[in-house]
């Protein structure tokens, strides 16, 4: 398949939009979902003990 007339997905765009419609960041970003991401996030973080600079 070409990708010659595609352009780049425009992500700032698309959060922008999608606020100013009123939409959220989804469910990942809520209540007990946020908190399960934050654990995995957070548990590959120790696993592979990325530092911050």
């Amino acid at each position: 398949m070409s990708t010659e007339n595609q352009s780049a997905f425009d992500y700032q765009k698309y959060w922008e939009d999608n606020y100013a419609s009123g939409g959220n960041s989804g469910l990942g970003s809520y209540g007990v979902l946020a908190l399960f991401k934050a654990e995995v996030i957070n548990a590959y973080i120790k696993e592979q003990q990325v530092k911050c600079h």
